[in-house]
């Protein structure tokens, strides 16, 4: 059980970093993970220097860590460090996707590299492309053996996770990626990814590796229409893939894969889960649950949820804007969800969800118009959830 200091501070929110820490005018992006060999809560997000901006802005990675579930942290670091100048040396990094391996005891940040093009500007190319015009995003990984104390050198993985030149842009969705536990693929470490393919449009995809972080390959694309998505291990096995969409009415998208990630069904639009458009949390709240289970069955979802109203500022039947923060319960595998419950009632971006212990999760937010990255642990209790009986 989650120890009682972790327990009185159930609902407290805590800032991560604020606006000018560290000389970086915004932070964005959150991404966390429980680490495999101490149990710490290991943050991650990027450092923007001007103003709120995606790359090519030189943005940086940076991290803290806590080692007590949550309750203090220790001061920010640089993993991946921001060129600002000269102007032809510009480098930026964005967007961490944290991966797990609890069988190498390894973590695994998988993030984007940018020289001079962002995402919508990028061109074709790999690491083996000759690149003089500084022109094409990439796809970088490094891992830690010490629960995130040190990390390896960055590695170039965008050939491996780009299938067809066609695919032109791509980046790891933010926040965290899982380890199957079931069937004939356990052990795979997978994450989900979003590309630009030429006269095609926004796609999603998994990348996954098959012997520990050694090789990393590309899945085949979803339908099109995706933007940033996660995935859960459902209780059969099958995963479930739940991707933000630009479609106002469409609320969220969800995809199944039943071969770990290598395909995905066509899209099931879920109107029932209201979204402004936004980089949410998703998680599986029992990890270990066994297959089949009750408790496997449960799943947590975060996001900014949208306020049915005529918004007087966006002039939309349903509000676009970022705010509301909730988490949302669904004990059946995704098939139905809850109301949830408020977290944040004001401006609420990205988010992601961790499971800091059996019972104990922590939500990781951009807050209050990306003025501030905020954390805060919630249980069973606060959620009003009845931990089903393993069986």
């Amino acid at each position: 059980m989650p120890d009682q200091t972790a327990a009185r501070r159930i609902a407290e929110k805590q800032v991560i970093a604020a606006e000018g820490d560290l000389g970086y005018n915004c932070h964005r992006i959150p991404a966390m993970v429980r680490t495999p060999k101490h149990g710490w809560l290991l943050a991650a997000w990027d450092g923007r220097p001007f103003d709120r901006s995606d790359v090519p802005q030189p943005n940086s990675i940076l991290l803290r860590t806590s080692k007590d579930q949550g309750n203090t942290w220790e001061a920010a670091r640089v993993l991946h460090q921001g060129v600002r100048e000269p102007e032809e040396q510009k480098v930026g990094y964005s967007d961490p996707s944290m991966i797990v391996d609890e069988q190498a005891g390894k973590i695994f940040i998988i993030s984007v590299l940018c020289y001079d093009a962002g995402f919508f500007q990028s061109v074709p190319g790999d690491e083996t492309t000759d690149d003089p015009q500084r022109q094409i995003l990439h796809t970088i990984v490094v891992e830690s053996e010490d629960d995130g104390e040190t990390w390896s050198e960055p590695r170039k993985i965008t050939s491996a996770v780009t299938k067809e030149r066609s695919w032109k842009s791509r980046f790891a969705t933010s926040g965290q990626g899982i380890q199957l536990r079931y069937g004939k693929h356990r052990g795979r470490l997978l994450t989900q990814f979003v590309v630009d393919v030429e006269g095609s449009g926004f796609h999603a995809y998994s990348v996954y590796s098959d012997d520990h972080g050694q090789t990393w390959q590309a899945g085949n694309l979803s339908e099109v229409g995706a933007d940033e998505n996660k995935v859960v291990e459902l209780s059969d096995g099958r995963l479930l893939m739940n991707s933000r969409t630009a479609r106002l009415d469409a609320g969220r998208l969800f995809a199944y894969s039943e071969d770990g990630g290598e395909t995905w069904s066509n899209w099931e639009v879920r109107t029932d889960l209201i979204d402004p458009g936004n980089n949410a949390g998703f998680v599986r709240a029992y990890p270990l649950a066994p297959q089949g289970s009750a408790a496997a069955k449960v799943l947590l979802f975060s996001n900014a949820k949208m306020t049915r109203i005529n918004d007087p500022i966006e002039n939309t039947p349903w509000s676009t804007r970022r705010h509301n923060g909730h988490v949302r319960v669904s004990l059946d595998d995704g098939q139905t969800w809850d109301e949830g419950v408020q977290f944040h009632p004001g401006g609420m971006a990205y988010s992601t969800l961790t499971v800091v212990d059996e019972g104990l999760w922590g939500v990781f937010f951009e807050a209050d118009e990306y003025q501030s990255m905020q954390f805060l642990l919630i249980d069973e209790g606060w959620l009003g959830l009845e931990r089903p009986e393993v069986k």
